[in-house]
């Protein structure tokens, strides 16, 4: 099941404040970049982050 135009434009919307984001679609599904590197996956309909240390101490505890 590919992303929905709605979702990823949801996700986009919630990201707008930020300065450096770009996206791709890549086969049905898209990668976010924060300031030419990789930061996330938009994945069937699920926002799926890089863990990184800054990723960790942000969302702690989560799956």
């Amino acid at each position: 099941m590919a992303t929905s135009k709605e979702y990823i434009d949801f996700i986009l919307d919630q990201l707008s404040s930020l300065e450096g984001i770009t996206f791709r679609k890549m086969m049905g599904e898209y990668i976010i970049y924060l300031n030419e590197k990789i930061a996330a996956y938009v994945c069937d309909d699920r926002l799926l982050v890089k863990i990184t240390p800054t990723a960790q101490k942000m969302l702690p505890g989560a799956p």
